[in-house]
């Protein structure tokens, strides 16, 4: 495939031929060569190369220096606590530090009855696929599972647990967004 450009002034005459390995330029009768020879394969690999290497940045004003997220729950600190209208959901987790690449115990805990627990993770601010989380009853209001979620190269992701559920008064939603690996981020 190449791309031809004529020059706008009548009067000089020249084209610009570029293909995909070199680009040319015709001046009045004469193509000239000029050895800017590139391959589109490496050009698009650079390019995904910068892609993948952004993708798991952490929120920072300047290289050194995080910015703390106030809505990420602190396990280590506290049970975290979530509202919906009406009722509040409780999430504690064993290991309270989030380790990633290892199986993690997900309690939560509502403060009103609740049918058809299900959840999902996934990364709140990148995608990094979805993990089904299958809930199941413990006793009276308290749901407990087990999943596992993957590492991010930059070493800062922020994971989401999002949870389904029915009441009486019909389907609700929450999330919880937390920190993996949180014990090295102190």
């Amino acid at each position: 495939m190449s791309y031809i450009k004529k020059d706008s002034n009548p009067t000089t005459r020249n084209l610009i031929q570029i293909n995909a390995r070199e680009i040319y330029l015709k001046t009045g009768n004469n193509w000239l060569n000029t050895h800017r020879k590139f391959n589109i394969c490496t050009v698009l690999a650079v390019f995904a190369t910068i892609i993948l290497l952004s993708a798991c940045k952490p929120a920072t004003d300047d290289l050194g220096s995080l910015q703390p997220d106030l809505s990420l729950c602190l396990f280590e600190q506290e049970v975290c606590t979530k509202t919906v209208p009406g009722m509040s959901v409780s999430l504690m987790t064993s290991p309270t530090e989030m380790p990633s690449e290892e199986m993690v115990t997900y309690h939560l805990e509502f403060s009103t009855p609740v049918t058809r627990v299900r959840g999902k993770l996934e990364g709140r601010d990148m995608f990094m696929g979805s993990i089904p989380i299958l809930f199941s009853r413990k006793e009276g209001n308290h749901f407990d599972s087990e999943a596992q979620f993957g590492a991010c190269i930059s070493g800062y992701m922020v994971w989401r647990l999002t949870v389904n559920f029915e009441t009486q008064s019909g389907p609700q939603q929450v999330y919880f967004d937390f920190l993996a690996d949180s014990d090295q981020h102190q």
